[in-house]
């Protein structure tokens, strides 16, 4: 799984609003058609930015893939299969989801890594705020 947008699927294009890095979950900004970088468990992500984006605002276009196989920048030592969600404190790293009812699936492990590595993901839709855990 060497390449990213395994499937072929057509990217949306954003402008960034604030530092990306590439291979990153991302969500909607305040400001329509901007992204930032999810930081928190709980970001209800739209797909993995494939692009970099500078720390000034509006300063590039960038594009975002919102679902298949992509590639995505661990937070924390991954195993094929758990479910992710994005790194607390992070930078739109995902790692794996932890035993509370506050985090939010954004992506299924295909490929085990270490924290730092890119690796292939499914991405899944968000449709909330979060399940319980049960």
């Amino acid at each position: 799984m060497a390449s990213a947008n395994l499937l072929g699927f057509s990217m949306l294009e954003f402008r960034n609003g604030g530092a990306i890095t590439a291979n990153s979950m991302v969500k909607h900004d305040t400001t329509a058609n901007y992204v930032v970088a999810c930081t928190a468990r709980t970001d209800l992500g739209i797909g993995v930015c494939v692009d970099t984006g500078s720390a000034t605002a509006n300063a590039e276009q960038v594009r975002v893939q919102t679902h298949g196989i992509a590639k995505v920048r661990y937070g924390n030592t991954v195993t094929v299969g758990q479910e992710l969600m994005v790194k607390d404190g992070g930078t739109g790293e995902l790692t794996p989801v932890t035993a509370d009812s506050t985090y939010v699936t954004v992506a299924k492990a295909l490929e085990a890594g270490a924290s730092g590595e890119i690796c292939a993901v499914l991405l899944v839709t968000p449709v909330g705020a979060g399940p319980a855990n049960s």
